[in-house]
């Protein structure tokens, strides 16, 4: 008996594809797709960095000598926060909050608008905590704002209410306030009372300084301001 051939047949590209050509075509979908595209899609959220945002003030009482060692600090602060690897943010605020310069590791940047402070007129932190709470909102990893203050808010209550919103995000809250600032608020405003340090005004800028060198190495660490203020 001869046997019977067995021929091959290809099915015609118009019938409906089976199971497995409809995931080989899926697969080469994929590979015709940029590499670097798929790579990074969604890995925002992966990680995390570490971010400080200065909040400082430049109300009117913060003219003169305060200003001098206010402007120094933060320049030293930069310096060493930088290199700890934080991105640092600066806003400045009086009657309204600027945002000075989103969170960078330029330095550069950062030390030429603390050159260009100037003092204005009142105090509103309110406007101030919102702006830096807006700004770390998307952020993921280390996220802290740094309040330099010699006074007393415009307003306690809501500048609280402001600070408590941030706080509820796992925003960190650090204070540093001169001699005449209202320390019994900026210990409730902070995200706990060893978090609010004074300084006498002579010495803000070493106290400043102090506060960088404080401050965690590695994303996720506990703020620990536990030194001894220089007054």
């Amino acid at each position: 008996m001869t046997p019977k051939k067995h021929s091959l047949t290809v099915p015609d590209k118009k019938q409906p594809l089976t199971k497995f050509g409809a995931l080989q075509e899926k697969l080469n979908k994929y590979k015709k797709q940029p590499l670097m595209k798929s790579m990074t899609k969604g890995c925002s959220s992966i990680g995390g960095g570490k971010y400080l945002y200065i909040l400082l003030d430049v109300s009117d009482s913060m003219s003169g000598d305060e200003l001098k060692f206010a402007k120094a600090g933060a320049k030293e602060f930069v310096s060493i926060a930088t290199k700890k690897g934080y991105h640092v943010g600066l806003i400045a605020f009086e009657s309204v909050a600027n945002l000075l310069a989103e969170a960078t590791q330029s330095t550069h940047k950062l030390n030429a608008q603390i050159d260009r402070l100037s003092c204005g007129l009142s105090t509103n932190m309110t406007e101030a905590l919102q702006l830096g709470m807006q700004q770390l909102q998307e952020k993921k990893g280390t996220r802290v704002l740094w309040m330099v203050t010699d006074g007393y808010p415009d307003d306690r209550a809501s500048a609280l209410n402001m600070g408590s919103r941030a706080k509820a995000q796992g925003i960190d809250i650090i204070c540093l306030g001169t001699e005449s600032a209202d320390h019994k608020f900026l210990a409730e405003l902070a995200s706990r009372k060893d978090l609010a340090k004074e300084t006498t005004t002579a010495n803000l800028k070493f106290n400043m300084k102090k506060t960088a060198e404080m401050l965690p190495d590695k994303s996720g660490g506990t703020l620990m301001l536990g030194y001894k203020n220089k007054k």
